[in-house]
């Protein structure tokens, strides 16, 4: 457990973020946790995250959000509709916005940072590797994990695993978002346990 010291050496709290709407419900989010956001693909949930990251980079927080759903001019858009110009982020490196979409489309991506791969360990290993450039604290949305499946069912249960697991030991909050009823209960119950 990563400990941050306050004024008073005696008393010592576990470091912690103050999300916007998530700690309302669940209160400050200990370093690395990670909260499994299960949603229906129908719902607002994309605009909720991006609701989330927009009150985090606000605060001060660092951002790491991979884009998986649509396209990312859309969700700069939506930052810019919050009055957050998140490109002013960007170019300070206080946040990503990694486009994970594109690839997934079949295009090409003029983003900075993007997907270069559709193999889940390729992904996993690019993931690994830039680990370490992210201080503790940081807020990594893995926006929608079940969109990085792409047929590769038998790989995202491992990927799954890994992602979480790179995350949590590097200090950050993470929020892995999984579609409900698109994959099997097993593996639900097994990132549950996580």
């Amino acid at each position: 457990m990563r400990l941050s010291f306050s004024s008073n050496t005696a008393n010592l709290q576990p470091a912690s973020l103050d999300l916007p709407i998530l700690s309302q419900v669940f209160g400050r989010i200990p370093y690395g946790r990670t909260i499994l956001a299960m949603y229906d693909p129908d719902s607002q949930y994309n605009a909720l995250m991006v609701n989330v990251a927009a009150g985090h980079l606000l605060s001060g927080g660092d951002l790491l959000y991979l884009i998986s759903s649509k396209p990312v001019a859309e969700i700069r858009q939506q930052f810019n509709d919050l009055g957050v110009n998140v490109a002013e982020y960007e170019a300070k490196d206080n946040a990503v916005l990694f486009d994970v979409y594109s690839m997934q489309m079949g295009g090409k991506s003029s983003e900075k940072y993007r997907s270069t791969a559709l193999n889940l360990n390729e992904v996993s290993i690019a993931q690994a590797e830039s680990a370490p450039k992210w201080p503790p604290g940081t807020l990594v949305i893995g926006e929608s994990f079940s969109n990085m499946a792409l047929n590769q069912e038998d790989l995202f249960s491992k990927f799954s695993r890994k992602m979480i697991s790179i995350w949590r030991n590097r200090g950050t909050v993470m929020i892995a978002g999984l579609a409900i009823d698109l994959h099997p209960p097993a593996f639900y119950q097994e990132m549950k346990l996580l």
